[in-house]
């Protein structure tokens, strides 16, 4: 079959083009040698290239807008004769860029390109192939071309292929293609086709069809549609159409689809469209603009079956082209609020599952019939305008009042499961043509009223159309609601439909009638509050659900006959209220009492599972049923119960004894129900032991024991005992005690107990059991503990780790060593005075009134916390230090006979007694405000040897009062406080505005005023000293940025955190102490350097507009923030291994201009994440240390040696580190090189004597003042750059020349065995010299000084007797060596040469004799040259040297 298509399809092919095609190259097959199609042509604004992607053929034309937005190719000319009729044909597809159109034209062969037709396309213009046609008839002979016009933006390209023009005459029957096989078939049994299918049609059999009706057939395709051009209605019901194109359908006037899988749909050109249908869908929009005849629009997702729904994607609509729109439904769809104002004509309006939150209809005179079902998001509407409404659809909205008494034309209104409405006003004046079977108000639970014209015509006609306890009426009256607090509970009510919207309250009259009531849902099984049940006055039966209850209060539910609360963990229930009660189930909870005495109609109890011990039943004489499974009973007393015949009492271990009224029937009946250990007995008396006299006597006396003295008691007469006193009465033994099991109050003190067991007393309150002989006591049981007094006992430890609710505690005058009281928060009254405590915290117990610790060991005591304290005793003690500022109550302190050094109650304004003798006090402050209340009758202040002021609130009163309770030493005054001095008047200003000094302007602030400070902003106070800030000891952020500061120290300020000290004028900044500096701030000032190596946590640092040249944050791994710019940096070290931490945004480096290397951690990112925060003439790397070679291994080896040379032997040495060497001693080492020297750049001292040098260059040493080469064997010996030199010894080398003229501060010479022929020492000091040593020169005949009869006069100045002293020494005779030599030009511009002599060396000497050139010669030659050129024109002297023999020439320079 497919072979067979297959076939057909190449004939149609074949048939559709075997024609004559007038256009020459219309399949563009050929093309010219510049890649042009032959017999094509192209405008200037575009390109034409070959492409291989072809519609029929090997290749295609693609198009090219290359500028502007149009190109246009056109054909070479051919003949077209009249009367024909020509079918016109091209493919186009869409490569890249924006197509607005395309369009193909016949046209002349004028140069106007006149158009005969044309046809232009606008739309579908796509990545597919796609065909333009059109038909002409020719009505004159003529010459014609193709023209092709292609208009979009900029780039785009198009394909052009197969472009024809063919007499229609040769074509034959015109067929229409039809690729989709079911398709087909469909028109075989319409009659449209015949035969097997072929995969076409007779496009005549198709062109007048009008109707198209297409259900259930598979159709995937409708491809050929296009022909159809009659067609004015096309249904498809239940087929799966992905493709289909009804641009060419014009005559259309319906469409429905019904599962349309084409994810678009144009309908534009099919303007005369009224009815359109989209139902299930996969279109997320449609346009309808252009269907301006629209009448009637569905869009919706649904289906009739479940999986059938569309995809409800539409999210906007446009209508506002369709005026004529009379049905509208857009069911199922994503669309939000929607405009209906364009569209008076609208009758029906279908808008169901939307999300819209409001409609307006208010336009819609016309509307009929309304459907806004499902809409969850609506909450109100309004139709009051919408008069001839009929129909009216509104489920499941949150509407919560529906207003209808506008709309008299109202015959249906379904608004069922509308769970928020409230109410519905239907009193429109025309009820009664409203059919009962028409109106539909059920499942609403929140509707409460319905407003009729006549409620008695309602109700009798409509009863079934709403709820129970919803009403008809003219007025509705406010509705009563429930409060229902607990969510899970409200959910419930809404899935039994009691309840609508969950809103914490349900409606009164919905619930009040309700009868039963199971909350058991497996959902909703958390329910922990059942608030809200009393509303249910007439429930008859409650089934709570398994979960945690917080209460459970029935006492309005009085109808109540069955409850069901198993499993809730109720402590209590309270059922005195439900009279009615016939059964009850309350097992498993934590219940220990219920009373049943009301409930008489009680048949079955079950009560298993819980916690109780004992339970009254003689009331309940009805009961049938009895489960007491799973509790703590001893005992059960039934004998009142006769009717009783079901009893279980199993797993009650400790159930002894049943009392019953017929043992026989007990045994007969209930035995297979109960332990072992179980009986059933007429009497079930228990007795409890009591083995002291005095105790049995005391319970006797007390008629609690009323059986005579006997050793015993009946148990349960005392199970129920409250309260027992039983203090003074001898009793050694307390044996019996545990059956007191309700005792909350005991009194046994002051008697010979030596144990006391209280583990069964778990409710005591209160014990009193002071003045015993107990060792220990055991109070873990016993957590309802308030009040225990425990003193003058025996006892050495005490645990109450148990006793959380403990108020008041005793245990004085016991031997305790140590005491935990901090599980005890609610402690109030504390004494353990007279025990052997070291250590005692009470920082949990800030309940804590009143504290007795006086008579032990302590010696630190924290108080801070007990704020409440109003009664501290705590004396002899081993106290060093107390604070009580924090105890404002303090009424009474007593703390003498301790350590303690300074005692403040200044805080203290309540205080009435204080003690504080034989202490070490060297301050006590009592200044309070309050001394004339201060009761000192029975204490004093003596024996504190150096306490010498007290300060007080007068003196004089103080002075007259109490003159007799201190030492002589001492004196009363009303300041004893130590003072900071601070200076600067503006600092003290501030310190007064903040409130810190409060003394006035006085040059001082109270030292303990400042001392407690921990932040300090005194910024923009004109602040030029901060003498003072010592001793801010607490100050952790400081900020006195923006004064007049040059300096400020903080070495005392150990705690400092925060520094901003920027917009000042320090020069120097010293935070080496401050180790807990995070953040520096201290830009804008004139730092030239700060050392920051000890601050590790120092994360933000801000050096920036100073003077820094070397910065080195290599020790600060924390460093997020680093801004450095501004400054004259030459080094900045970077290096922290963490400078990831730091962003583009935290960093800045620019501003530096003779920065170069940064040092940091990885440069690939600090390029990438730092980029643009340095200069340009600056880098990142990973090493900037700079090193200077050493070539001599001895020299390097000393530097080794002396620590300088830090990186081992390798040739070389860290610039950084010889920078800064002041003083350099490498004498005896051997060196015969000193290269390396140079950048020893602060050098001072040098001493290289006894070496090996045979050169040496100090040139760079511009700060060296001594310096020590004898020994050597140098030659010469520059030293005109070291104007700070003041000694030099060269002695014992070969130098010949030597110019000190230029070391004016020069003192001392030693050029002693030397080979010296010059020596100019006029250095205008000569005066202050205080050795010359320049003897032992043979060859010296002439010193050149400032005073010749001064040097020769000196006792300092030693010469050879043949040399002489001389301002102006004349230079040397030639030797024979020179006899040839000749210097030439001379006079000069600044070139000389010198030839006919092999120099070493060549200097030269202005007229003063002063050295200004040297040249050195090594290369053996007899011609050399020399430069002079800039230096001052005049006369020079060039002296020549050649081995030993030397000569001077007179040079002049112009």
């Amino acid at each position: 079959m497919k072979t067979k298509l297959l076939l057909l399809l190449l004939l149609v092919n074949f048939s559709f083009y075997a024609q004559t095609n007038l256009v020459s190259n219309g399949d563009f097959e050929t093309w010219t040698p510049t890649s042009q199609p032959t017999d094509w042509f192209r405008i200037s604004n575009g390109l034409l290239y070959q492409d291989s992607d072809a519609q029929k053929g090997s290749s295609s034309t693609k198009m090219e807008i290359t500028s502007g937005t149009i190109h246009n190719m056109y054909s070479s000319p051919f003949a077209t004769q009249s009367g024909k009729t020509y079918r016109v044909t091209m493919y186009h597809k869409l490569v890249s860029g924006t197509i607005t159109s395309v369009e193909l034209s016949l046209t002349k062969t004028d140069v106007f390109k006149t158009p005969i037709t044309k046809k232009e396309e606008t739309t579908s213009l796509n990545s597919a192939w796609q065909k333009i046609e059109f038909e002409y008839v020719a009505t004159t002979t003529q010459n014609a071309e193709i023209s092709i016009w292609i208009k979009g933006t900029t780039a785009t390209q198009i394909l052009v292929d197969n472009v024809s023009i063919v007499d229609v005459a040769e074509i034959g029957p015109k067929y229409t293609l039809i690729p989709d096989v079911n398709f087909e078939n469909k028109l075989i049994s319409l009659g449209y086709d015949s035969g097997a299918p072929d995969g076409q049609v007779h496009t005549a059999n198709i062109s007048g069809v009008t109707d198209l009706y297409l259900s259930f057939d598979s159709i995937t395709d409708l491809t050929g549609i296009e022909d159809f051009t009659s067609l004015t209605s096309l249904k498809s019901y239940y087929n799966n159409i992905t493709t289909v194109d009804l641009s060419k359908n014009l005559a259309l006037k319906e469409i429905r689809f019904d599962g349309l899988k084409q994810s678009t749909l144009n309908v534009s050109s099919n303007i005369n469209l009224e009815k359109l249908s989209l139902v299930r869908t996969s279109l997320s929009s449609i346009d309808v603009t252009a269907n301006v005849n629209l009448q009637e629009l569905v869009i919706s997702s649904g289906g009739y079956n479940t999986g059938e729904e569309g995809s409800g994607l539409f999210t906007s609509l446009d209508l506002s082209h369709n005026p004529n729109l009379k049905i509208f439904e857009c069911n199922g769809q994503k669309l939000p609020n929607f405009d209906f104002s364009s569209h008076p004509q609208l009758e029906s309006i279908s808008f169901d599952a939307s999300r819209a939150t409001s409609f307006d209809f208010s336009a819609n005179i016309a509307l009929k019939s309304l459907s806004i079902n499902n809409s969850f998001l609506l909450e109100n509407i309004d139709l009051s305008n919408n008069i001839n409404l009929r129909e009216l659809y509104i489920s499941n909205t949150k509407i919560i009042n529906l207003d209808l008494s506008h709309n008299p034309a109202m015959r249906l209104l379904r608004c069922t499961d509308a769970k928020s409405l409230e109410t519905i006003n239907l009193k429109n004046g025309n009820n009664a043509i409203i059919n009962p079977s028409n109106l539909y108000l059920t499942q609403t639970p929140s509707l409460h009223c319905i407003l009729v014209d006549d409620p008695v015509y309602s109700e009798s006609n409509w009863s079934v159309s709403k709820e129970s306890w919803v009403h008809y009426s003219s007025v509705c009256q406010t509705p009563q609601y429930t409060t229902i607090p607990d969510v899970e509970f409200e959910k419930v009510l809404m899935l039994k439909r009691y309840d609508g919207v969950l809103d914490g309250k349900v409606l009164t009259s919905r619930i009040a009638s309700v009868k039963e009531l199971d909350l058991k849902y497996s959902t909703y099984d958390k329910i922990s509050d059942l608030t809200g049940i009393e509303g249910f006055t007439a429930l008859e039966k409650l089934t709570v659900p398994p979960h945690d209850l917080l209460n459970l209060d029935l006492s309005k539910n009085i109808a109540l006959k069955t409850l069901n609360c198993s499993g809730v963990n109720l402590n209590a229930l309270d059922i005195t209220n439900n009279i009615n009660l016939v059964t009850l189930d309350c097992g498993n909870n934590n219940l220990s009492t219920l009373n049943l005495t009301k409930n008489i109609a009680l048949n079955e109890l079950n009560i298993s599972s819980n916690e109780f011990k004992n339970i009254d039943l003689s009331e309940n004489k009805a009961l049938v049923k009895l489960i007491l499974m799973n509790n703590n009973f001893t005992t059960v007393d039934l004998s009142k119960n006769t009717n009783l015949n079901y009893l279980d009492s199993r797993l009650n271990y400790q159930l002894k004894c049943v009392q019953v009224a017929e043992v026989d029937y007990a045994l007969k009946n209930w035995s297979i129900y109960k332990e072992a250990i179980t009986s059933f007995n007429l009497d079930c008396n228990e007795y409890t032991l009591i083995p002291d006299d005095n105790f049995e006597q005391k319970l006797i006396d007390l008629g609690i024991d009323k059986d005579g003295k006997n050793g015993k008691v009946v148990t349960s007469s005392i199970a129920g005992v409250t309260s027992l006193d039983v203090q003074s009465s001898s009793i050694k033994d307390l044996t019996g005690i545990q059956d007191f099991t309700s005792l909350t109050y005991l009194n046994c003190s002051t008697n010979v107990l030596t144990s006391l067991d209280l583990s069964k007393n778990t409710l005591l309150e209160k014990l009193y059991a002071q003045k015993n002989e107990l060792t220990s006591l055991n109070t873990s049981a016993n957590k309802s503990l308030k009040v225990l007094n425990l003193g003058t006992n025996k006892l050495s430890s005490l645990d109450i780790s148990a006793l959380t609710k403990l108020e008041q505690l005793n245990v004085s005058s016991n031997a305790l060593t140590t005491l935990n009281v901090s599980a005890s928060k609610a402690l109030a009254s504390l004494n353990c005075g007279n025990n052997k405590l070291t250590s005692l915290n009470l920082t949990a117990n800030t309940a804590l009134t009143t504290l007795y610790c006086f008579n032990n060991q302590i010696t630190s005591l924290d108080v801070s916390s007990n704020v409440l304290l109003e009664n501290f005793m705590c004396q002899t003690n081993k106290l060093t230090t107390l604070n009580v500022s924090k105890n404002t109550a303090l009424i009474m302190l007593d703390c003498f006979e301790n350590q303690i050094t300074s005692l403040d109650i200044s805080n203290n304004p309540k205080i009435t007694e204080l003690a504080c003798n034989n202490n070490l006090l060297t301050s006590l402050n009592l200044k309070n405000g309050n001394n004339t209340k201060l009761d000192l009758t029975f204490s004093n202040f003596k024996n504190n040897a150096k306490l010498t002021c007290i300060e007080v609130d007068s003196e004089s009163y103080s002075t007259t009062n109490w003159s007799a309770i201190k030492d002589a030493t001492a004196n009363y005054n009303v300041d004893c406080r130590p003072y900071t001095l601070i200076p600067d008047a503006a600092f003290e200003d501030k310190l007064i505005a903040l409130q810190i000094d409060k003394d006035g302007k006085n040059g001082k602030v109270v030292t303990s005023s400042i001392a407690s400070v921990t932040s300090l902003n005194i910024s923009s106070s004109a602040i030029k000293d901060l003498t003072g800030i010592q001793d801010f000891v607490s100050l952790k952020a400081l900020n006195c940025s923006t004064n007049q500061l040059t300096a400020i120290n903080l070495v005392n300020n150990l705690s400092l955190t925060e520094l901003n000290a920027s917009n000042n004028a320090l020069t120097n900044l010293d935070i080496t102490k401050n180790l807990s500096l995070a953040s520096l701030d201290c830009s804008y000032n004139t730092l030239t350097n700060i050392e920051v190596s000890k601050n590790t946590a120092l994360a933000t640092l801000n050096v920036s507009y100073n003077a820094l040249t070397t910065l080195d944050v290599s020790k600060n791994k924390a460093l997020t923030a680093l801004n450095v710019s501004n400054n004259n940096l030459n080094s900045l070290n970077v290096k922290n291994g963490f400078n990831t931490n730091m962003d583009w945004f935290s960093v800045n480096f620019t501003k530096n201009a003779s920065l170069g290397c940064i040092q940091v951690d990885n440069a690939k990112y600090s390029n990438d994440e730092w980029n643009g925060k340095l200069d340009k003439t600056s880098y990142f790397t990973e090493d900037c240390n700079t090193f200077t070679l050493i070539p001599d291994s001895n020299f390097e080896d000393e530097l080794i040696a002396l620590k300088i040379d830090i990186d081992g032997k390798n040739g070389k040495v860290l610039t950084s580190t010889i920078s800064n060497v002041k003083d350099l001693n490498v004498q005896l080492s051997d060196i015969k090189d000193l290269t390396g020297i140079q950048d020893f750049t602060s050098l001072e001292f040098l001493n290289c004597q006894f070496n090996l040098l045979t050169s040496l260059n100090v040139s760079k040493n511009s700060k060296l003042i001594e310096l020590y080469t004898h020994g050597n064997e140098l030659t010469t010996l520059d030293v005109s750059a070291n104007t700070a030199l003041t000694t030099l010894q060269a002695n014992k080398n070969k130098i010949t020349a030597l110019d000190l003229s230029k070391n004016s501060k020069l003192v001392y010479v030693n050029v002693m065995e030397n080979a010296l022929k010059t020596l100019n020492l006029k250095n205008g000091n000569n005066s202050n010299f205080t050795g010359a040593l320049l003897n032992k020169n043979t060859s010296l005949t002439c010193i050149t000084v400032d005073n010749p009869s001064f040097a020769a006069s000196s006792s300092v100045f030693f010469k050879d007797t043949a040399a002489t002293y001389s301002a102006t020494c004349t230079l040397g005779i030639e030797d024979s060596v020179f006899s040839k030599a000749t210097v030439f030009p001379n006079p000069t511009k600044g070139e000389v040469n010198i030839n006919n002599v092999s120099l070493e060396k060549a200097t030269v000497y202005n007229s003063l004799g002063q050295l200004v050139k040297t040249f050195v010669f090594n290369n053996g030659e007899t011609s050399n040259t020399i430069n002079l050129s800039g230096l001052p024109r005049g006369v020079y002297f060039v002296y020549l040297i050649s081995g030993d023999a030397a000569s001077a020439k007179k040079i002049i320079v112009e």
